[in-house]
């Protein structure tokens, strides 16, 4: 199994409260409230990020943003500079 398939099945397969909570203190703060998994938005800092239970991705109902989105733009390589 390659890393990539290792990861994503990761990703699929556990529960992302038992991946924040198995970071302990060097995870975000988090909370289970009104049925859903809650924790601090890694791009924003509120407590707005949700997990969805039915494909275990998360969104941050403040900056806008899916959590699994925002970490693969940060891993792509910037623009070249402008030409002048």
């Amino acid at each position: 199994m390659s890393s990539a398939d290792l990861l994503r099945r990761i990703r699929n397969d556990l529960p992302m409260a038992v991946a924040i909570a198995a970071l302990g203190r060097q995870g975000p703060p988090a909370k289970q409230s009104e049925g859903y998994f809650r924790f601090v938005c890694p791009r924003c800092g509120e407590m707005r990020a949700t997990v969805n239970p039915r494909n275990n991705l998360a969104h941050c109902f403040c900056c806008k943003k899916n959590q699994y989105q925002a970490q693969q733009a940060k891993k792509k390589s910037p623009a070249p500079p402008a030409r002048k």
